[in-house]
């Protein structure tokens, strides 16, 4: 009986880990809201890559219970039409991913930065959650974006994880460490107006020539 209950248990845990908050895509966005007035949320608005990202054009999820949760992770894929212009930058097209309180108040803020300009943008990234949150939303923009340099967003999944997913040298949070991250830093040492505090892998207060190869030396190992 003992040994069920444990097993019992366990299952919990995996389940909760797993546990899904919220999903946007083209058959799922209820309660979504997108700052954007004159585009509407649908499944052709959606399809169609119009649900662009820049400036004060945000996506915002419904409230979720985060209670017990420690990490929302989020999962979201971004199609970016101009990736191949002369206009497109992509690191002015990199997300902010950010949990709201139910006031709207920001408590939690991951700032994803790009490695190269693709036709498609994959990321995940994990947001701490505060201790007692009860309701809480998603929100993603794009600050530094404007009208050349934008992606629209196809899919997004949040589920609860007890873990921040964390990889050593994976500047770009794409769950690996590899070139993609050494090119990464480098575009951040040569764009001297975007930094990420995540590309200081040596700890040393600067980002700078160290850092790729603290990197590199880490892909070799």
């Amino acid at each position: 009986m003992k040994n069920i209950c444990v097993i019992f248990c366990v299952m919990l845990a995996l389940a909760s880990h797993a546990q899904k908050l919220a999903e946007f895509n083209l058959n799922s966005y209820e309660g979504w809201t997108y700052t954007r007035s004159s585009v509407d949320l649908n499944t052709a608005n959606i399809s169609t890559n119009k649900i662009n990202l820049y400036g004060d054009y945000t996506l915002v999820s419904p409230l979720f219970s985060a209670q017990n949760v420690k990490y929302v992770k989020a999962q979201i894929r971004i199609v970016s039409k101009n990736y191949a212009q002369d206009k497109y930058s992509y690191l002015k097209a990199s997300p902010a991913l950010q949990l709201l309180d139910a006031n709207g108040t920001v408590v939690s803020t991951v700032l994803h930065y790009y490695s190269e300009a693709l036709l498609e943008q994959n990321i995940e990234a994990y947001l701490p959650v505060p201790e007692a949150s009860q309701m809480l939303s998603f929100r993603i923009s794009v600050p530094s974006g404007d009208v050349n340099s934008t992606g629209a967003v196809r899919e997004v999944t949040l589920s609860a994880s007890a873990t921040d997913g964390k990889v050593f040298g994976d500047v770009n949070a794409d769950g690996v460490c590899d070139v993609t991250d050494v090119t990464s830093i480098i575009n951040m040492i040569l764009e001297t107006d975007v930094t990420n505090p995540i590309a200081d892998v040596n700890e040393s207060g600067i980002i700078d020539v160290s850092d790729v190869t603290t990197v590199i030396n880490h892909i070799l190992n």
